[in-house]
């Protein structure tokens, strides 16, 4: 298998089941904190602000969305497919939203060895990735908002908060 087509298809299949739709109590617990046991970590977010839910295929992440379903926050993980990079990671975002290797007109990234933080602008929607990288797992949190919305992209980016149980 590719070592690219892991971060992909899990991006893909986050955007597919965004059609599947469950109301907020059905999977939050504690009132807007969601866990990964499996990758040891937590989401919290203000359910008022992100009242639908969906949880990703094997229980790996979730995505929290507005209830114009036009807004988003993704939190996933995966296992690290040998020598994936957080520069290949942000490429295989970009892939996967805009279909094309053209670069997005307006983009801002930081890299590290064991992260990566990126804003972008693509058709009319703003993006904020932040990944982080470990051993053996990465864990991606992707924001979306139309461009139009700079103030929730701040409260979104202010209000949900990952919290790291590491091992």
């Amino acid at each position: 298998m590719n070592r690219c087509s892991v971060p992909i298809k899990m991006l893909i299949i986050s955007f597919f089941l965004s059609s599947l739709w469950i109301q907020a109590q059905t999977i939050v617990q504690d009132g807007g904190v969601w866990c990964n046991p499996n990758y040891n970590f937590c989401v919290k977010y203000p359910v008022s602000l992100l009242p639908l839910q969906n949880l990703l295929a094997y229980g790996e992440g979730v995505l929290l969305k507005t209830n114009d379903a036009l807004s988003s926050v993704n939190v996933f993980a995966a296992p690290l497919p040998s020598g994936l990079t957080p520069q290949e990671l942000y490429a295989n975002t970009l892939l996967t939203i805009t279909g094309t290797t053209e670069r997005p007109a307006f983009q801002t990234t930081i890299f590290g060895d064991d992260y990566h933080v990126a804003f972008f602008m693509w058709e009319n929607n703003s993006y904020y990735q932040k990944s982080y990288f470990y051993k053996s797992y990465y864990i991606v949190m992707l924001f979306t908002t139309q461009v139009n919305k700079p103030e929730l992209m701040t409260r979104l980016r202010e209000d949900v908060e990952l919290q790291l149980n590491l091992r």
